[in-house]
């Protein structure tokens, strides 16, 4: 018997206006959560640039767009700025959400250091139970997933959610 889709771990950050922010206060909403390198990374930027061009037909499907860098709140009140309206920005300076869902890792980044723990580019998608329905995870920096596709995703496994499932476990990529 197949258990059902994995609990999002739930976590606190603040975002790039100063305020607080709590996955689990979205419980009722379906959430696309992005994992993302920085404002410094151009295939970062590209993509939080396309997801924002879609916001508008993932906020008819009621979901919620929220990203997740490693940026300071300083960092990332200038990028919104410049690059967003749509999508939350948090900032995980400590990256200890980053590790919360597994999607870190260290890497060479001239910028900080010669080597710091950095996103693995990741998107989850969960339901407005908090059920991860789906999870992208790239294994190269430079290529992302369409937004397009993201939001096709989207529709179809948020209309397939429709059956109840009571698992409460968690999700066992944000486990390991």
């Amino acid at each position: 018997m197949n258990p059902g889709p994995a609990l999002a771990p739930d976590f606190r950050a603040i975002d790039a206006r100063g305020r607080q922010f709590q996955l689990s206060e979205l419980l009722g909403w379906p959430v696309l959560l992005k994992f993302y390198r920085g404002y410094w990374c151009p295939y970062c930027v590209a993509e939080v640039e396309e997801l924002n061009k879609y916001a508008a037909d993932f906020d008819a499907l009621g979901v919620k767009l929220i990203a997740v860098s490693s940026d300071r709140v300083d960092e990332l009140n200038v990028f919104e700025k410049k690059h967003t309206g749509a999508i939350r920005l948090l900032a995980d300076p400590d990256l200890v959400v980053h590790r919360r869902y597994n999607v870190s890792h260290r890497n060479f980044v001239p910028k900080r250091g010669p080597f710091r723990e950095i996103a693995i580019p990741t998107t989850f998608l969960i339901d407005a139970n908090g059920r991860v329905l789906l999870l992208e995870r790239t294994t190269d920096f430079r290529v992302r997933p369409q937004a397009q596709i993201i939001l096709a995703k989207t529709r179809a496994l948020l209309v397939g959610t429709m059956v109840e499932n009571s698992s409460s476990e968690s999700c066992d990529e944000c486990a390991a």
